[in-house]
């Protein structure tokens, strides 16, 4: 009699860990995925590289994620911010759930998106992040960071690690993508 109880214990723990964390659901296909992704937008994107810049590159890596995300209809959303203004999204790119139509939005979107001629603090933008996911506790969460990360942007800035790490306590997961091939200092004129 033990035995069973134990037994119908067990299951009963399995079940309610599936249920309480999204991470675990995720693996049956009607958990639904939360991507914020944040398209670094600053002058120092504007950098050279081959025949276009690293924004263009940065561009092309949105196409592809918001292209992987349409292959699974239904079952991820999408936000959009550029960093130079993380207040606001991308012409209404929030919580939006990703398929083919969505992609040909992105696309037609991003074809003509300059870059701006300013910098911008990558706190306020990761801030700007963790808000828009802080709520969403149905999903699994996901922020993707494109930028060429330079020095002076990253490395000395402890309330950015502070907020990655804070992230990370609070299971989003971040994905930090470089869109440069190597680093150098910003020029000026």
């Amino acid at each position: 009699m033990l035995l069973l109880i134990a037994l119908v214990t067990l299951v009963v723990l399995i079940v309610a860990r599936l249920i309480l964390d999204p991470a675990q659901l995720s693996l049956f296909q009607g958990a639904k995925s939360h991507h914020v992704v944040i398209l670094d937008d600053t002058a120092s994107m504007g950098d050279r590289q081959g025949e276009g810049t690293a924004f263009d590159t940065a561009k092309d890596v949105v196409r592809r994620i918001v292209a992987e995300g349409a292959r699974s209809p239904g079952s991820q959303l999408l936000t959009l911010l550029l960093m130079s203004s993380p207040d606001k999204t991308l012409a209404g790119l929030s919580e939006r759930s990703v398929d083919e139509a969505l992609l040909g939005e992105v696309n037609e979107q991003l074809q003509n998106l300059p870059c701006t001629h300013q910098g911008a603090d990558p706190i306020r933008a990761l801030e700007a992040a963790q808000q828009r996911l802080r709520n969403d506790r149905s999903s699994v969460r996901h922020v993707h960071f494109l930028s060429d990360f330079r020095k002076s942007d990253w490395i000395d800035n402890k309330g950015a690690i502070s907020l990655l790490n804070g992230m990370d306590r609070a299971k989003i997961g971040v994905n930090l993508i470089r869109c440069v091939a190597e680093s150098h200092e910003n020029l000026w004129i």
